[in-house]
């Protein structure tokens, strides 16, 4: 696990635990009030104006830049996991 914090384009992942009876992990993540960019945009796009939209991509763009940076792999990024 590596630490995120004080990139405010990432969520922050706060801890992982294991339960060896269920074999299941839980993962503790900061908590995102809008949810996630793709619930945000199917309820706001159409009213975003240009500029909006690109601080948005703007914003995604940093938030990659600070974990390749951090040499830190995604590996499942899409709109449902960007937060």
């Amino acid at each position: 696990m590596r630490r995120t914090d004080g990139n405010n384009n990432i969520v922050q992942l706060y801890g992982v635990s294991f339960s060896p009876n269920t074999r299941d992990f839980t993962i503790v993540m900061q908590y995102a009030e809008n949810g996630s960019l793709r619930k945000y945009l199917q309820c706001h796009f159409s009213s975003l104006d240009w500029p909006a939209k690109i601080n948005l991509a703007i914003q995604i763009t940093r938030g990659l830049e600070f974990i390749h940076l951090e040499h830190i792999a995604h590996r499942d990024l899409h709109s449902k996991n960007l937060r």
